[in-house]
């Protein structure tokens, strides 16, 4: 095999690699079994390390009301923690790291809330 045949061998294998590659991901994304609000939610407070409800729909730019229903759907996939606050009254929610991890591993297929 001439230098030439070789490199452009490798060039397709290497375009046959990435396509497959990027249809795994596709499928993996595709599978999850949460909405863009849940993982802008999840990854706003995975990154803040806490938030509020208020601080939340600000970020989000939605209404406190809708950060709720999307809270309360991450709670009961355990993938958030509500923590009260004694000095205001008010809730600050946290990322269950450990459990986010894991799920994110999976892609969200075995959390058994579809």
């Amino acid at each position: 095999m001439v230098k030439q045949e070789i490199v452009e061998e490798l060039i397709e294998l290497q375009r046959k690699i990435d396509r497959d590659r990027r249809q795994y991901e596709l499928d993996a994304w595709m599978s999850l079994n949460l909405g863009i609000g849940q993982l802008k939610t999840l990854f706003f407070i995975s990154n803040r390390g806490a938030t509020t409800t208020g601080k939340l729909a600000t970020a989000l730019k939605v209404t406190p009301t809708n950060v709720t229903g999307i809270i309360d759907r991450l709670l009961e996939k355990g993938l958030i923690t509500r923590t009260g606050d004694p000095t205001t009254g008010g809730c600050w929610y946290y990322a269950r790291h450990q459990k986010v991890m894991s799920w994110w591993r999976n892609c969200g297929r075995n959390d058994g809330n579809g």
